[in-house]
């Protein structure tokens, strides 16, 4: 079988999107020794190689923890496919593991790109952002058209992130309440606790006073 050849222009669109040579050999669907041999080849205005231009070896902007997929998740089609437009991206794909899989292998880096919010939230360390497609196109998967948005950049600059019917939901403090009401401690359990506190003064271990 015939190498596939790696013109200077494959090698500079490859490292335009990635932020590895790891990761721009994935985007060109060949081997990272392919990979490296051209990137080699060809070199910058200063002489130096556009591999060793490339060259990441602290991983900045390559996100790795907490997203790995878990076994047997996986895409239908390989990734570049889907990002270069060769196959039309099923819905019935799992977006989660599409986004994962993306910034895993450095496709998109984990922020806004419009103001850069990159809080992770405490609970689950991630960052909630949003696909936003810059041309309006769901179905069009191409790298280049996609980036992630923040709920505020998204809500500002593309449309409501939620449904009338979710923000009716979410807003419903009907809910709220009737779930205060489920959680109501029973007096079993309040009763049970006066009887410890009366127990040698736990009130005042638990809690000195000054």
């Amino acid at each position: 079988m015939r190498s596939k050849f790696l013109s200077r222009e494959d090698v500079e669109r490859a490292q335009k999107y990635t932020k590895s040579n790891k990761a721009a050999a994935r985007f060109l669907g060949c081997s990272y020794t392919h990979y490296q041999m051209y990137a080699k080849l060809y070199k910058d205005n200063e002489g130096n190689s556009l591999w060793m231009v490339h060259r990441n070896r602290g991983a900045t902007g390559v996100g790795r923890l907490g997203y790995n997929i878990k076994k047997g998740q996986r895409l239908s089609h390989p990734l570049t496919d889907i990002l270069n437009g060769l196959v039309p991206f099923n819905y019935s794909e799992n977006l989660a593991i599409l986004k994962h899989k993306l910034i895993y292998e450095g496709f998109l880096i984990e922020h806004c790109y419009c103001c850069g919010f990159k809080e992770k939230r405490v609970t689950d360390l991630k960052i909630p952002l949003i696909f936003n497609y810059k041309d309006g196109n769901k179905n069009n998967w191409k790298l280049e058209n996609l980036e992630f948005n923040c709920y505020n950049c998204y809500f500002l600059n593309v449309g409501n992130v939620f449904s009338d019917n979710e923000l009716k939901a979410i807003e419903d403090y009907s809910t709220t309440d009737h779930f205060k009401q489920q959680n109501t401690p029973t007096m079993d359990y309040i009763e049970t606790i006066n009887k410890i506190k009366k127990m040698d003064d736990l009130d005042s271990v638990m809690f000195p006073r000054k």
